[in-house]
């Protein structure tokens, strides 16, 4: 019996000193000494009261359907081909659709047959869409995506941007950050403590829409509008004196690959200009792709396109696989911000921020003060009273009730996130 009651007593007395050396380091200045020999550990404000910044971001989820359908259409081109089917080159036409034509009819029944063996996710329009041309026996195709599957593309988009921006916000290392979806498509994100607003937002906002596109070589980009089937965009060219200078380029519309199957990023600098690009490394199935894509366009230019801008339009001299590079004038900043959005994941679609609030900390610390003096003199009230009425009983509640506060302050410290003295 004195056995347990001993244990019992080494227990609870340790369990007493380690609540209390979690809870003082909440309440000492950041310059103190203590900090150095007592834990880590202290409890974390909110966004009321310590400040920082409320975004409300709207994810642009139709732009993910449109290039869905662009990355299908080459698909459906590639695999018609190796099935010894003869379609025209799909193209993507407005309200979603994919207009294709199949030039021999007697492929109908194979080509309906590889529709529905590799494409389930897409449908035929109605029957109207199905036109013959007796003179070359032809048949035109519109495809969409299919309701079910478009819905579920837009929910992962979103869950997605939620997953990316979370892993975004913990590299920079922003304690309790509150991210959450919401309905219309919306992302709202809470930065408590955050003072670098700048450069989060930049990072937060910034999509990392990467795609690999072809370039029409012969066309030229002077014309006011690009031929069928293509588009003018722009190419950031760095000049001999160090700036940067913007020229028109013609891609194809269609998509050869996205970014989706980045599995690193590093910065990396050029043996030759000695500037600072970003090396971007490919998974498995990533790095198949990318093969057949430079297989196919060896000796022919391709775009790097970030976030609707050609960083670069290298001409293929080899087969490659499983890493591609993106340079363009960048400073060192910005491309290690590059990288590390690509190393936390491109956001699927592209983002806007609708709203932005900034929380100034002086309101949040008159809250602080305030709810600290109320609790000690509340907390003093008690104890007279409780002393005084009860005496020797009141005395002992005393001694629990302080434990009990004690022990919660250690709870909320010990629980917290990690130390983010960077930002705060």
């Amino acid at each position: 019996m004195r056995t347990n009651l001993v244990w019992r007593s080494i227990l609870a007395g340790s369990i007493i000193i380690i609540a209390f050396l979690y809870s003082i380091p909440t309440f000492l200045a950041e310059d103190s000494s203590l900090r150095k020999i007592l834990p880590q550990k202290e409890i974390k404000l909110g966004l009321d009261l310590r400040g920082g910044v409320h975004l409300t971001i709207g994810v642009d989820v139709a732009s993910t359907v449109k290039t869905t359908l662009s990355m299908l259409s080459g698909e459906i081109r590639n695999t018609a081909r190796d099935e010894k089917i003869i379609i025209l080159r799909p193209e993507l036409t407005s309200g979603d659709i994919i207009t294709l034509t199949l030039l021999d009819s007697a492929s109908k029944d194979a080509f309906q047959s590889l529709l529905v063996k590799d494409f389930p996710m897409l449908e035929v329009v109605d029957e109207r869409s199905l036109t013959s041309v007796a003179a070359n026996k032809s048949i035109t195709y519109s495809l969409k995506l299919s309701d079910t599957y478009k819905k579920e593309l837009e929910q992962k988009t979103l869950d997605q941007a939620v997953k990316t921006i979370r892993n975004r916000i913990d590299q920079f290392g922003v304690a309790e950050p509150d991210i959450r979806a919401q309905e219309g498509f919306r992302i709202q994100i809470q930065l408590p403590g955050l003072q670098d607003t700048g450069r989060a937002l930049d990072v937060i906002k910034q999509t990392a829409h990467l795609e690999f596109k072809s370039v029409d070589e012969k066309a030229d980009p002077t014309r006011a509008i690009a031929p069928l089937g293509r588009e003018i965009a722009m190419q950031a060219i760095t000049l001999t004196d160090g700036t940067v200078q913007e020229r028109p380029i013609v891609l194809y519309k269609d998509v050869l690959m996205t970014g989706e199957y980045i599995s690193d990023a590093r910065v990396q600098f050029n043996p030759d200009t000695r500037e600072p690009e970003v090396l971007v490394t490919f998974n498995k199935r990533g790095a198949t792709i990318f093969e057949r894509i430079t297989t196919e366009n060896l000796q022919k230019q391709i775009a790097i396109v970030l976030d609707g801008k050609v960083h670069s339009a290298p001409v293929v001299q080899a087969v490659l696989s499983d890493h591609a590079v993106i340079s363009g004038g960048f400073t060192d900043r910005e491309a290690s911000d590059l990288a590390l959005v690509l190393r936390a994941g491109a956001l699927p679609a592209p983002v806007e921020v609708l709203e932005q609030r900034a929380v100034g900390p002086t309101l949040g610390q008159e809250s602080i003060d305030s709810g600290v003096r109320a609790a000690v003199f509340g907390l003093l009230g008690i104890l007279i009273f409780m002393l005084v009425y009860y005496r020797m009983s009141g005395f002992i509640a005393d001694i629990v009730l302080i434990l009990n506060i004690v022990l919660l302050l250690a709870g909320l410290a010990l629980f917290s996130s990690r130390s983010c003295k960077k930002w705060i």
